[in-house]
C-alpha cells in the first residue's frame, strides 16, 4: 500500500540550508482565526505562494506551459505539520525544495520559519502530477522541466527517480 503524505511528513528536514530558496511573506489579518494566530487552511496558501515563487525563479511560467503545451500541474497530494503558532502581522520565511522527482511528478517539501525567532512553525509536503490539459490523465514531465529541478537542487538530497 502506497503511503500517504502525512506518513512522511515528519521526516521532512528543519534544516534551513536544506533549503536552496526561500520566499517571504506576512501573516495578514483575514488569515487568523478567533484565537489570533494564522488559521490551519493559511498554510496550504503559504506553500502554494512559495511554490509559484520558487517556479518563477526557475524561469518557469506555467501560465504560458498550458497555453502552448496544453499541459498542466495538479496537486495530488498535501499535507502540513503544524509546530508552533504565527500570528498577525508575523514575517514568515518559507523553504521550499524538491526532494524527489519521477517521470510524471514530483514532490515538494516546506520549511516555514518565523523570521525574527527564527522558530520553525510548520512542515509540508505537497506532490504534483504533469496531466495532460484536456484529458487530466498524467503524462511525462517536460524535459525542460525535469531538467531545471534536477540542476537547481543539485547540491541537495534530491533523489531523480
Amino acid at each position: 500500500m502506497q503511503s500517504s503524505i502525512m506518513d512522511t511528513v515528519k521526516a521532512i528536514s528543519r534544516r534551513t540550508e536544506d533549503y536552496r530558496f526561500s520566499t517571504r511573506l506576512r501573516v495578514r489579518f483575514a488569515e487568523t482565526d478567533t484565537q489570533g494566530v494564522a488559521h490551519h487552511a493559511s498554510f496550504l496558501v503559504y506553500m502554494e505562494a512559495a511554490r509559484v515563487a520558487y517556479f518563477r525563479a526557475l524561469g518557469w511560467d506555467f501560465a504560458q506551459v498550458r497555453r502552448e503545451s496544453g499541459l498542466d500541474i495538479v496537486i495530488a497530494q498535501a499535507g502540513c505539520r503544524y509546530l508552533s503558532p504565527a500570528a498577525f502581522d508575523d514575517e514568515l520565511e518559507i523553504g521550499v525544495r524538491a526532494s524527489e522527482v519521477k517521470r510524471a511528478s514530483f514532490q515538494f517539501d516546506y520549511l516555514v520559519r518565523q523570521v525574527t525567532t527564527r522558530r520553525a512553525v510548520a512542515l509540508g509536503r505537497t506532490l504534483q502530477v504533469m496531466v495532460d490539459g484536456q484529458s487530466r490523465r498524467p503524462c511525462a514531465l517536460q524535459p525542460e522541466l525535469r531538467q531545471a529541478l534536477l540542476q537547481f537542487e543539485c547540491q541537495s538530497s534530491l533523489k531523480p527517480k
